[in-house]
């Protein structure tokens, strides 16, 4: 009866959390289904991100057509709407999801700011997500000094605990470095040798 109640509340989180419930009963997957696709289908970016996070945390991938239409939408330029797309596509396991990550931690963020609230999202994924999350962000944009370090930045200066990932990120670029050097050490180029 609460999630039927509260599923057209104009509150984005309220409406979620009713959603959320809703999905899991099949007698009523069908209005979840419906008001889900409304919000997808609609301007309104505050509800946007809060039926993203639903998509992202039951992992329902019946709306794939959706977050792609979404994506490629100018809504999707929305900082907002591109942490609820982050989240939602890396819980379903959809690499854009990563890449929409790296490009919110690539951001700056000035001094005084308040933490973005992607960071928020991160924290939420499981600690294996987070470490893939990592070493996508080493392996992929190692030559991106602007990813590198602001991530490095955003993982020190969050209230959220990401030493683990901080660690391992320092470890991967480490390692990369190292073996680029041996690389071009075999091949008769060497390099500068990497700091230690």
């Amino acid at each position: 009866r609460y999630f039927r109640e509260f599923v057209e509340s104009s509150v984005p989180r309220v409406r979620a959390n009713a959603l959320m419930g809703l999905a899991g009963y099949r007698k009523h997957r069908k209005r979840y289904e419906d008001t889900t696709r409304e919000i997808l289908e609609g301007n309104d970016t505050h509800m946007l991100v809060s039926i993203l996070y639903v998509i992202g945390s039951i992992q329902d991938r019946s709306f794939m057509r959706h977050l792609d239409n979404l994506m490629v939408s100018p809504l999707a330029e929305d900082p907002m709407v591109r942490r609820g797309l982050a989240w939602a596509f890396t819980r379903l396991d959809d690499d854009r999801g990563f890449e929409l990550f790296v490009q919110l931690l690539k951001t700056p963020w000035k001094e005084g700011d308040r933490e973005p609230a992607f960071m928020h999202f991160i924290s939420q994924l499981s600690r294996d997500v987070r470490f893939d999350l990592v070493k996508f962000i080493a392996v992929h944009h190692y030559d991106d000094t602007d990813v590198i370090v602001g991530a490095n930045h955003k993982f020190e200066d969050s209230h959220f605990d990401f030493h683990e990932e901080i660690q391992y990120l320092e470890i991967l670029i480490d390692t990369i470095a190292f073996s680029r050097y041996d690389s071009a050490f075999a091949d008769g180029v060497p390099e500068e040798v990497p700091p230690s």
